[in-house]
């Protein structure tokens, strides 16, 4: 600031000064600091202007990330899954999930298996308040879905060949019983009848909303859905994940899958 105020005293003083002026010196020098206060409050302004821009451009990439965060779904059947949708969890299945035969793709690409679909003539029901079980019973429909346990995940497939997103393996095992039913998570929101956690029993759909990091999280809706297995010591699921797991296994209804819980609903009949 010293070479600034010495380059405005000489500006100033070839200015301002002239012969035979009265107080001279008073008047010189009052002139001289209005002028270095005003060069000074200028500089100030400037700064704080900068600062005011600076802060405004973070906001506005912060609000960008924002938004951009909140649009990227992963509504199975529309957009990809994405995140770790067992996460650290998955393990704590582990044990259950040796204790039953594994998935072999030889048998279930062999036309002639037993529970080999045809993924080319798949029955889809549109959104809908109800399902035709057919007088199915539950228990049929679990014992198929841990047949395609270890199948790989693999985003809108219904062909285990390829493998499932969640609502894809949904689609497989209820078409192996000839039911047909939505083909995307969601809208599955308004079929059946929700039951209480503590109620579910082995053949209820268990509906979550997607990962934490997906809008369906924030808004609570559906993104993701299982077949429940078994409720007895603790309630577990079937499902294809897209997560450490990365395809179909059975998982307890965990800290991790209450924080995204939507609800269970039932479509057997009791």
């Amino acid at each position: 600031m010293l070479i600034l105020d010495k380059n405005i005293s000489h500006t100033w003083c070839r200015k301002l000064w002239s012969p035979g002026k009265a107080d001279l010196p008073g008047f010189f020098i009052d002139k001289i600091s209005d002028r270095i206060q005003a060069e000074k409050d200028a500089l100030k302004l400037t700064f704080i202007a900068r600062i005011l821009f600076k802060t405004i451009m973070r906001s506005k990439m912060f609000l960008c990330f924002v938004l951009f965060s909140f649009v990227s779904c992963d509504y199975i059947g529309m957009f990809p899954q994405s995140g770790n949708d067992t996460a650290i969890y998955a393990d704590s299945s582990a044990t259950l999930i040796d204790s039953l035969p594994a998935y072999d793709s030889a048998n279930l690409l062999n036309p002639n298996d037993s529970f080999r679909l045809d993924t080319s003539n798949i029955s889809i029901l549109s959104p809908a308040t109800s399902v035709d079980t057919r007088n199915v019973r539950p228990a049929e429909l679990v014992n198929f879905a841990q047949k395609l346990l270890h199948v790989p995940y693999r985003y809108a497939s219904a062909d285990p060949a390829q493998g499932f997103d969640c609502s894809g393996f949904i689609t497989y095992v209820f078409n192996n019983f000839h039911i047909a039913v939505p083909r995307s998570s969601i809208d599955f929101t308004h079929v059946g009848i929700e039951v209480p956690v503590n109620e579910a029993k082995q053949g209820d759909l268990i509906l979550f909303t997607g990962t934490e990091s997906d809008s369906s999280y924030i808004t609570r809706s559906v993104g993701h859905m299982g077949i429940v297995t078994q409720n007895t010591d603790s309630l577990r699921f079937i499902h294809a994940s897209s997560g450490k797991a990365n395809g179909v296994t059975i998982t307890p209804l965990n800290e991790y899958y209450l924080r995204r819980f939507v609800k269970v609903i039932r479509v057997f009949p009791d």
